[in-house]
């Protein structure tokens, strides 16, 4: 029953309408490709930051470079670090914002209540 509902409204349609969403099989392959290998950068940038937080872990435990370290890792392993530290200035500078905004607050109520 639920079908043929389906399919009868379906049918209702212009057919310009029907054919709005449907793909030929080659853009529908285009598609999955694309998605695909949308996939695989994101997976591997993931891998890449693993490999280089694994290897500041290593230089921090060693207390130096590791020799076999290349260039390449070396400025991949730099703009982790400069990454990392935006991301803790910015977490800083979030909390005492909002330590500021908390502290406003207080003193504004307790003005309102007379202290």
């Amino acid at each position: 029953m639920g079908v043929h509902k389906v399919l009868s409204r379906f049918r209702r349609l212009s057919e310009m309408e029907q054919s709005k969403k449907m793909l030929n099989q080659e853009s529908f392959l285009k598609q999955r490709i694309q998605k695909g290998q949308e996939q695989l950068k994101k997976q591997r940038n993931e891998n890449k930051r693993k490999e280089m937080t694994y290897l500041m872990f290593q230089c921090l435990d060693a207390a130096q470079i590791i020799d076999t370290v290349g260039m390449n890792d070396l400025n991949a392993l730099s703009w982790m670090i400069d990454q990392n530290l935006k991301q803790i200035e910015r977490r800083i500078n979030e909390t005492q914002a909002n330590e500021v905004v908390e502290n406003r607050a207080e003193n504004v109520i307790g003005r309102e209540l007379g202290m």
